[in-house]
């Protein structure tokens, strides 16, 4: 019985921290989607295409691991122009509980599409 017991209770703590590190991942997950849409909206661009990337692409040398990226495409705030990038989510010491995204774009935006979304 005092057996039966024991593994009851192993059982359950790998249940629980398979619970705990999944709903990590969701919330992390979640906490970056909500940087990308912020960071989108607020330059006036329409993400058309996100995905986020374990090969971090332009930032694969230099990002912390509290930090996600993504693939993106957007359209410009000029309504036409469409550009394709790579947004990093999060700071370098706090990760994504910061609010810091940065992007680089594959090819140099066009200033005319550029200025359209400055305020």
């Amino acid at each position: 019985m005092q057996g039966a017991v024991h593994l009851f209770f192993q059982i359950l703590f790998v249940a629980g921290a398979v619970a705990l590190v999944g709903t990590s991942f969701y919330l992390r997950e979640r906490r970056a989607r909500d940087l990308l849409l912020q960071w989108a909206g607020g330059k006036g661009y329409k993400l058309l295409w996100s995905e986020y990337r374990i090969m971090k692409g332009p930032f694969l040398w230099n990002s912390a691991s509290g930090q996600l990226v993504y693939r993106v495409r957007i359209r410009a705030a000029d309504g036409v122009s469409v550009h394709d990038g790579w947004v990093r989510c999060g700071g370098r010491i706090f990760g994504i509980l910061s609010s810091h995204t940065e992007v680089k774009w594959d090819r140099p935006m066009e200033p005319a599409a550029h200025a359209a979304a400055q305020p």
